[in-house]
């Protein structure tokens, strides 16, 4: 739907054979472009339907990509989801191997401190022995 741009072919056709143009190709100048600029125009109505269809298609782009958002952040909630999980699972095995450890430390710290008392007893009775053989040694002396 094309509007026309008034244009005087005739009167163009004059000038340009006022300017020193041939009549018959200052003619055909004038009508060439008559046609060009006939053809050329663009209706509002014809803007208006191309205005429509670009604002369709940046709504249904705008759409998709509120779409996407969407599941990119459900997506996304989802791991994390996952990985506290797994962190959850992470932290709880580490508390168990923790406790472990403190038990077979405390056995083991345990244990210590029997041989130490048991070297502690042996220790004594061997200072007891050796001051019992040096008083026999000097009073029968």
């Amino acid at each position: 739907m094309a509007v026309a741009i008034p244009f005087d072919t005739l009167d163009y056709a004059k000038k340009l054979e006022t300017a020193g143009v041939p009549a018959a190709q200052a003619e055909l100048q004038a009508t060439a472009l008559g046609d060009a600029l006939a053809k050329a125009a663009v209706a509002p109505g014809d803007l208006a339907g191309l205005e429509g269809r670009l604002t369709a298609r940046i709504e249904s782009v705008d759409a998709r990509i509120e779409s996407l958002e969407a599941k990119m952040s459900a997506r996304i909630d989802s791991l994390e989801a996952k990985m506290s999980a797994r962190i959850d699972s992470l932290d709880a095995r580490i508390d168990a191997v923790k406790n472990e450890l403190r038990l077979e430390l405390g056995g083991q710290i345990a244990r210590l401190a029997g041989t130490i008392d048991s070297m502690k007893w042996m220790f004594g009775f061997l200072a007891a022995m050796n001051i019992g053989i040096l008083i026999r040694l000097f009073t029968t002396a």
